[in-house]
């Protein structure tokens, strides 16, 4: 989750079974952790030359344990065990996407928009024919005639009204610079939702609340 004090978004980073090596869970299971120590474990493991992880999530004990592999070693343990602690999670409330109502961009366009509003509310209307991003100094305006974006299940006369932040922007430069585009659906429980594909397993979601 990444959460901004005065303009909160939620940020969820789904990867489908089919990324992995081996996927095996038969049930859902919600659990928090430190995304920092995990990041800072996986860094050092890398550098360390472990090219492979088995992430084991033990529910029972609060505990995930990582198995770092590398086969190659001479020097290391060709496998090396570490923990986190982990806290039971309700698990977050996400949106029922209404796939039917969307509005696609490129990415470029989307990383435009990003920099040269740099505003931690942006104001969107979103019409079957365009998109138009608005801060009290400037407006970006993207068109299907012009092929700046591509609409789908918007009534013809009828406009969708919603904010967005777009801070801290490293983030969703970020995002943009990794994706080829950016897809915006509405939903009912959140005024809309971006999805940034990272190929055909992985996908960034991030939520706007009302």
């Amino acid at each position: 989750m990444v959460s901004d004090p005065t303009h909160h978004f939620t940020a969820a980073l789904q990867i489908l079974p089919e990324y992995f090596e081996y996927f095996n869970s038969n049930q859902t299971h919600h659990s928090r952790f430190s995304i920092e120590k995990f990041y800072i474990t996986m860094f050092h493991m890398e550098l360390r030359g472990y090219s492979s992880m088995l992430f084991i999530l033990i529910q029972a004990i609060n505990k995930i344990s990582l198995a770092f592999e590398n086969p190659q070693s001479h020097l290391e343990p060709k496998v090396l065990l570490r923990e986190l602690d982990a806290s039971p999670s309700e698990g977050e409330q996400i949106a029922q996407v209404d796939y039917g109502t969307f509005v696609s961009i490129d990415s470029q366009d989307f990383k435009r928009v990003v920099h040269e509003l740099n505003a931690p509310s942006v104001n969107v209307s979103l019409t079957a024919s365009q998109i138009k991003f608005m801060v009290p100094r400037k407006e970006i305006v993207l068109t299907r005639r012009e092929r700046g974006c591509i609409t789908g299940g918007i009534p013809a006369g009828e406009t969708f009204r919603f904010s967005i932040t777009l801070h801290p922007l490293l983030f969703f430069h970020d995002l943009s610079h990794k994706s080829k585009r950016a897809w915006l659906f509405m939903s009912v429980d959140y005024c809309t939702v971006i999805i940034f594909p990272f190929g055909i397993f992985t996908q960034f979601w991030v939520y706007f609340p009302r």
